[in-house]
């Protein structure tokens, strides 16, 4: 079944599916059982990801708590119910999901070391983190926690030195605080991406409130 034609079902679709057995990835005694288990993960996790494109998140959040219940160690679905959460006004419970993805996140890199994963297959992950933190200091900012949005920012950038978004945020986070920091954000955030919209937008305004030309 093509997954958009899954995701108009919502999860009705899976109401037809029987589960036997303990469906726990983790728990399965050999890798046949496991990599059904994991697949099936796998496909409520994308009919999740769709069903919040389409902003059902009622229908989003089930198919990705669906997904974590399969297989603990899904930092995508832990993502997933971060922002869902977010979209939905619900600031405490996507923070624990996002420190749940984050856990999670930076355990798989550790497995990517252990299992001498391709370069590639680290750098995906590590881009995933990014993002995750880029979207937990996001929540942190609307909680009124700057310090912990700033940690966030941080972590990213410790990962990723050059993610233009990090650095626009760390400059919104400074808005009004600290003119000069917030110009020193923003003018890194456009020499590492010259056609960032949002921070050539405002850079000249915090110049001006910085008292510069």
């Amino acid at each position: 079944m093509p997954l958009s034609t899954g995701a108009r079902a919502g999860t009705s679709t899976w109401e037809f599916l029987v589960r036997r057995g303990d469906y726990r990835y983790q728990e399965r005694p050999e890798f046949f059982t496991s990599d059904l288990v994991g697949d099936h993960a796998l496909a409520r996790q994308r009919v999740g990801a769709r069903l919040l494109e389409e902003r059902r998140l009622g229908e989003a959040r089930e198919s990705l708590l669906a997904a974590w219940s399969m297989k603990w160690l899904f930092p995508e679905a832990a993502m997933f119910l971060g922002y869902v959460e977010l979209t939905d006004g619900a600031m405490s419970s996507s923070r624990r999901a996002y420190e749940f993805a984050d856990a999670l996140y930076e355990r798989t890199i550790e497995l990517t070391r252990e299992y001498h994963s391709l370069p590639e297959v680290a750098a995906t992950v590590r881009a995933s983190l990014v993002e995750t933190r880029l979207n937990y200091g996001v929540v942190c900012e609307r909680m009124g926690d700057r310090e912990g949005a700033e940690r966030a920012y941080r972590g990213a950038l410790e990962l990723e030195p050059r993610s233009a978004k990090a650095h626009y945020n760390m400059a919104v986070l400074y808005w009004n605080r600290d003119w000069d920091r917030a110009v020193a954000e923003l003018e890194e955030a456009l020499r590492i991406d010259p056609v960032y919209p949002e921070a050539a937008k405002f850079l000249a305004a915090a110049r001006e409130k910085a008292g510069r030309k």
